[in-house]
């Protein structure tokens, strides 16, 4: 079940409650991408280009770069909502 939605240009990042983050194609209605790492619900989505940062209960926000195969460019442990 999708908990936050965020769009840039067509495409769009879908948070969900098992902590994945998935970028959908909203031209052809496919995911393009599966987002791992998180072990909560992903709370809220920020996009800066081709960055993506999540944020999720289990209190990690991950900075990703959507170019690169292993996406994660910094982990912040720890926030409080």
């Amino acid at each position: 079940m999708p908990v936050h939605l965020k769009t840039f240009g067509s495409h769009l990042a879908v948070g969900t409650d098992n902590g994945n983050n998935e970028i959908w194609d909203i031209i052809h209605g496919k995911v393009i991408r599966t987002l791992g790492d998180h072990r909560g619900r992903i709370s809220s989505i920020s996009w800066n280009g081709l960055k993506v940062r999540t944020g999720s209960r289990d209190r990690n926000i991950l900075s990703r770069d959507l170019r690169m195969k292993q996406s994660i460019t910094h982990k912040h442990i720890g926030h409080i909502q």
